[in-house]
C-alpha cells in the first residue's frame, strides 16, 4: 500500500503547498529561489539607479560622491545579472572572488548595504519616501541572497573543496605541533 500511494504521489501534480514545502525546504528548491533572487536584485539595482539618474540629475551632479555611488549600483547590477546568466569566465578572470562562495555572499552583502538610501531632511516628499523604501526592500533581498549563499557556501564547503585543495590542508596542517 506504501508503495502504491509513492507511486501516486510522484504522478500527481504538486498542490501549492507542496511546491512552497519543495521551494523552502529543498535544497534544489532555496537554490532555484536565490537564482530568482538574483536576478530580481540586480534588476532592481539597474531600475533603482537608472531611476535615481533621471529623477535626479542636478542633485546627482551636485552630490558627487551620490552619483558615483548610482554608477555603481548600476555595474553592481550587470554583474549580478551576468552571474544570473552564467557568464562565470569572464567574470572570474576579472572579479576572481566572485569564484567562491564566500565572495559571492559578502559581495552580497556590500551591495545589499551600499544601494541604502536615506533622506537627511527626513521631508515630506513622497517620492523621496518611495526611493528610499524601494532601495532598502532591495537590500534586504540582496542581503537575502548574500546570507543564503552563505549558507550554501558553508553546508556544501566539502563538497566543492578539490582534492589538491584537501591534500595541501592536510599537508599544512600535518605539519604543525599540536597545542
Amino acid at each position: 500500500f506504501s508503495r502504491q500511494g509513492a507511486e501516486r504521489r510522484t504522478l500527481l501534480p504538486m498542490t501549492l503547498c507542496d511546491q512552497i514545502k519543495w521551494a523552502c525546504c529543498t535544497i534544489k528548491g532555496l537554490k532555484s529561489i536565490k537564482k530568482v533572487f538574483t536576478g530580481v536584485v540586480g534588476t532592481c539595482f539597474i531600475t533603482l539607479g537608472v531611476l535615481l539618474l533621471v529623477l535626479n540629475p542636478v542633485g546627482l551632479l551636485v552630490n558627487f560622491v551620490a552619483f558615483i555611488r548610482v554608477m555603481w549600483n548600476i555595474f553592481f547590477g550587470v554583474l549580478m545579472l551576468l552571474l544570473q546568466f552564467g557568464k562565470t569566465e569572464w567574470l572570474l578572470i576579472r572579479f576572481g572572488f566572485l569564484g567562491h562562495w564566500a565572495g559571492r555572499a559578502f559581495f552580497f552583502f556590500f551591495c545589499g548595504t551600499n544601494i541604502l538610501l536615506v533622506d537627511p531632511d527626513g521631508g515630506n516628499d513622497s517620492l523621496v519616501r518611495l526611493l528610499c523604501f524601494l532601495s532598502w526592500a532591495i537590500g534586504g533581498m540582496a542581503m537575502f541572497v548574500g546570507l543564503v549563499e552563505l549558507i550554501f557556501g558553508c553546508s556544501c564547503q566539502g563538497e566543492s573543496v578539490k582534492p589538491r585543495q584537501r591534500q595541501a590542508a592536510t599537508i599544512k596542517t600535518a605539519g604543525q605541533a599540536e597545542p
